[in-house]
């Protein structure tokens, strides 16, 4: 696709085909622009029933600008037709952390603010969840876990401690839980194996080989997995 194609679109590029003269919003529509160009790509290689069935492209932007979502996808449909036809769903992130950043923290308000941050999304996802419905489209968190002050040592041993106590498991699965009852599809954690760090505890396990710490354990819970010798201990 050219995407200034004067002969095309007269008016200038394809991003402002409408009109609209404003650089960040031409850069939201570029970016869904390339999430269509993949989708066709894709149908290309292996037929347009793979498309978004088998093949499933997303439309990710910041879950803090929902109506953004919104205006996007509603240029998308006047541009290349309904959303639905090309991709599969809009994603978001879904992290949960707390907004209580004092010092110290125990272990225990941790997880309090934790599940609040969890609670305290629900609406935001409600509204993520019915955006993508009105146009057809799944509600994909595309990264999700725990996230909180990163990159700050404030409370770090505690923050990395929590990750490995028996609580982190319910505080996992009830915000799975609560991703699907606000409408969402798919959840996404960020990664399966990884160090804790200032820089995230975003792993399910820190070492692949220990398949029995409470987040992974989580992932077992919510997906009605049989559960491993060593989550019945927790």
């Amino acid at each position: 696709m050219d995407e200034c194609n004067v002969t095309t679109h007269p008016s200038g590029c394809l991003w402002n085909n409408d009109g609209v003269n404003n650089s960040e919003t031409w850069a939201q529509r570029r970016h869904i622009g390339k999430a269509y160009e993949l989708s066709r790509t894709f149908a290309g290689a292996f037929g347009e029933a793979a498309v978004p069935g088998t093949v499933r492209p997303l439309y990710a932007d910041w879950p803090i600008f929902p109506q953004r979502y919104n205006a996007t996808l509603a240029w998308f449909n006047a541009t290349y037709g309904a959303p639905s036809k090309y991709l599969y769903g809009m994603a978001a992130t879904g992290y949960f952390g707390g907004a209580a950043l004092k010092t110290p923290m125990t272990i225990d308000q941790v997880y309090i603010e934790y599940r609040n941050s969890t609670a305290n999304q629900a609406k935001s996802r409600e509204e993520l969840a019915t955006i993508a419905a009105y146009w057809g489209l799944k509600l994909v968190a595309y990264e999700a876990g725990p996230g909180w002050n990163v990159g700050n040592m404030a409370n770090l041993g505690q923050y990395i401690l929590a990750q490995r106590f028996a609580e982190m498991r319910s505080v996992v699965a009830e915000d799975v839980k609560a991703w699907a009852d606000a409408g969402g599809d798919a959840y996404n954690h960020f990664s399966m194996s990884g160090l804790s760090s200032r820089y995230g505890q975003w792993g399910h396990v820190e070492h692949f080989f220990n398949q029995s710490t409470p987040k992974w354990c989580a992932v077992l819970d919510t997906t009605g997995t049989d559960l491993t010798p060593g989550c019945s201990g927790w």
